[in-house]
């Protein structure tokens, strides 16, 4: 007859990770295409929604979605030129493909429109609402010459250093 090793009684309750951490997402948005973007905040508004942490990192072109306007007073030539060249905000955003010289984001604005898809503008102010952290890279922003003014209210400024520590903490992280 084998007899089995006595067990070890129980000094408490013993926490899972899901109590003891909370879920949390990290959303590296890099493109400035509106279809990419979409994608993104979309993610980021259905994480929120069941109660995840998400933080979005955006870089260079992905900056694109949290402009308001554009500035060019107190810019040198070539961030003025960058400045002209890059949208002036969310709803002026080219698509990845088939953007066909801008026509393809008129007739994909008019889909979601007809189908009561919200946009990349609105689904930025949906994230907020749910509590997604915004951080914009300032190394990207100060390239680009863009300023915080130029931004839609509520985003924080961080550098690559914020984007990792964030991405260490989380759960999930998502290059985009």
């Amino acid at each position: 007859m084998i007899k089995s090793p006595p067990q070890a009684e129980p000094r408490g309750k013993v926490q899972d990770a899901s109590e003891t951490e909370r879920d949390s997402m990290v959303l590296v948005s890099f493109s400035g295409d509106m279809d990419k973007l979409f994608a993104v905040l979309s993610i980021a508004t259905a994480a929120a929604s069941m109660g995840i942490e998400v933080s979005i990192f955006s870089t260079f072109w992905g900056i694109s979605a949290l402009r308001r306007k554009r500035t060019y007073r107190g810019k040198s030539v070539l961030q003025r030129a960058m400045n002209f060249l890059l949208p002036s905000r969310a709803g002026r955003l080219p698509l990845s493909r088939r953007n066909l010289f801008g026509a393809g984001p008129v007739f994909f604005r008019h889909l979601m429109k007809t189908q009561r898809v919200p946009d990349v503008e609105e689904l930025v102010r949906v994230a907020q609402e749910a509590g997604v952290r915004f951080i914009v890279c300032a190394m990207s922003m100060s390239l680009m010459g863009l300023t915080q003014e130029e931004l839609v209210d509520g985003i924080e400024m961080g550098g690559a250093a914020t984007c990792v520590n964030a991405m260490a903490k989380s759960k999930s992280s998502l290059f985009i």
